[in-house]
């Protein structure tokens, strides 16, 4: 879940239970197939987190980073910007792709 308060936070809750708040606001976020990262577009940032609140990489975008999705095995992120750029980012931050697509991927 994504909030507001307190200068935005994330919620993971698995099982009816609270297992962190990670402490970023954010435009949209997405969880990885096996819950144990959380993607988060944050303005012209995307941010990698472990599910259990800490902060994996940040990586920095030609604008507004929009619409984050993993990969149905959860290997890499993909993220569209503003200008129309799409990433594709390995879990461990290696960006594998930067191609402007002259759209909003």
């Amino acid at each position: 879940t994504l909030a507001t308060s307190e200068g935005g936070r994330v919620f993971v809750v698995r099982d009816g239970k609270l297992l962190a708040a990670l402490p970023t606001g954010g435009n949209e976020v997405a969880l990885s197939p096996d819950g144990s990262r959380v993607a988060v577009a944050e303005g012209n940032h995307l941010k990698l987190y472990s599910a259990t609140g800490g902060l994996l990489w940040t990586l920095p975008g030609d604008d507004t980073l929009l619409n984050p999705r993993f990969s149905p095995d959860g290997s890499r992120v993909a993220v569209g910007s503003g200008l129309g750029t799409l990433y594709v980012v390995g879990t461990d931050g290696t960006i594998l792709l930067e191609r402007d697509v002259d759209a909003l991927p």
